[in-house]
């Protein structure tokens, strides 16, 4: 019984500490509650160790998702653009025009909204990724952020794109919404 009496818990964690320990093998909290073992927080960082166990659901999925659709629209459109001259005579008008551009800015236009959505694709993926490794929160939140607002600039090369660029926008920002909510469940 005396030997019950005399076991020790450490102040910061409650485990269990060893005879004869200076520090708690668990949390490094030296056992006079002055100070801890800071090189033991790599290993609890990547151990979860404090981490609140936070679901984030379908978001992860659904950035990945995106990703993945927006990344292949974007190669498609992207190499489109350098066909347009083959197609033209058949969507131009008699002045040469396809919806009021010339062939040289259709291209231009083209090359635009498919890097640009490219772009996009490629943020999401690594946001996507992140999310759901749970690694990382600043980088997977701006990563999302970025995903959500290149479509943007779809319109710098079509204006009618900004439409759909401000529907991703809303709908890409609520993922970055959750992301940022649920920072207490990333590892760093």
């Amino acid at each position: 019984m005396s030997d019950r009496m005399e076991d020790k818990h450490c102040i910061r964690c409650g485990e269990l500490i060893p005879a004869g320990s200076e520090y708690c093998p668990t949390c490094g909290a030296a056992l006079d509650g002055t100070a801890y073992d800071r090189s033991q927080d790599f290993y609890r960082d990547r151990t979860g160790f404090g981490r609140k166990d936070v679901d984030l659901g379908k978001t992860p999925t659904f950035i990945m998702l995106y990703g993945v659709i927006a990344f292949l629209i974007g190669i498609v459109i992207t190499f489109e653009s350098t066909s347009v001259e083959a197609i033209w005579n058949e969507v131009a008008d008699e002045n040469g025009l396809y919806v009021g551009l010339t062939m040289a800015q259709t291209e231009t236009a083209l090359l635009f909204t498919g890097v640009f959505l490219l772009l996009s694709g490629l943020c999401a993926i690594g946001s996507g990724f992140l999310a759901t490794k749970k690694t990382n929160h600043k980088l997977c939140l701006i990563l999302c952020v970025l995903a959500c607002v290149l479509p943007l600039f779809m319109a710098i090369g079509l204006v009618n794109m900004i439409i759909w660029g401000i529907i991703l926008l809303l709908i890409g920002a609520a993922m970055a919404y959750r992301i940022y909510s649920c920072a207490d469940g990333f590892y760093s």
